[in-house]
């Protein structure tokens, strides 16, 4: 480690009193420019092993990122167990559960593209354009492979468990859903891509329904009595040449 790097390491410990965790930081060789690389709870772990000093050495690390970086500083450092951590609301997954029959993060966990936004979201602070859409995607395959319905209220679930896995999503919130007061309808491009593709789907039942009721007419054969056919069988001989015209007679021959 050059001076002037352990130089700004030793004013950092001391401007945040953390001088208890300068060995801890030798022996894991942190120097630094490392701080600002310290992102998931297991790097947190690595560098501070022992509980107290990490939980103080964690806070007082998030007040230097947003000191340098503003707010977005801060929501940087994310747990590396969603699930686990304390910041996740109570029950929210046994209710996100109870939407998709799994939790989102089992969800995205099945796939590349999915393990793929769940990685980003660890990395980064929100998920680009592509992502969005990808994670979107996802969500309804699963929503309507398995026949699930989704009501109003399940979008609220749904959204706070995409924001609780991919915490830099929260300051973009509108863009999966926005719940309307008043007469004004919901939007957000999961609750409207949600709405069209429902409609699509009924739309296609009742269009096959219905052909299905016009094939079935179409293909009735009529039902035919017996002095009907009779009768149908003497027209041709009746209209060739007159004959038989009192066995035709006794018939209605239209």
């Amino acid at each position: 480690m050059s001076a002037k790097r352990e130089a700004k390491l030793e004013e950092f410990l001391k401007q945040y009193e953390l001088e208890d965790v300068r060995d801890y930081l030798e022996n894991a060789q942190i120097q630094y420019g490392d701080l600002k690389n310290i992102l998931t709870e297991e790097d947190l772990k690595e560098a501070v092993p022992p509980l107290g000093p990490r939980l103080r050495f964690r806070e007082k690390l998030l007040s230097w990122r947003k000191s340098i970086l503003g707010p977005d500083g801060e929501s940087q450092l994310l747990p590396t167990n969603i699930e686990k951590s304390k910041e996740t609301p109570p029950n929210l997954y046994y209710k996100a559960k109870q939407v998709l029959g799994k939790g989102l993060g089992t969800l995205l966990a099945e796939t590349n593209r999915g393990r793929a936004i769940l990685d980003q979201g660890k990395k980064q602070m929100y998920l680009s354009q592509n992502m969005k859409n990808d994670l979107i995607s996802i969500i309804l395959e699963e929503i309507f492979s398995t026949g699930i319905t989704i009501k109003y209220s399940d979008f609220s679930l749904l959204l706070d468990e995409i924001c609780c896995h991919l915490p830099g999503e929260e300051k973009c919130k509108d863009y999966y859903f926005i719940s309307r007061d008043g007469k004004k309808n919901p939007s957000g491009k999961l609750y409207s891509k949600y709405k069209n593709r429902r409609s699509r789907i009924q739309l296609n039942l009742a269009q096959n329904e219905l052909f299905e009721k016009y094939e079935d007419l179409e293909n009735q054969t009529p039902v035919v009595s017996e002095s009907d056919r009779i009768a149908l069988s003497l027209k041709p001989s009746l209209n060739r040449d007159g004959n038989n015209w009192d066995l035709v007679c006794p018939y209605k021959i239209i």
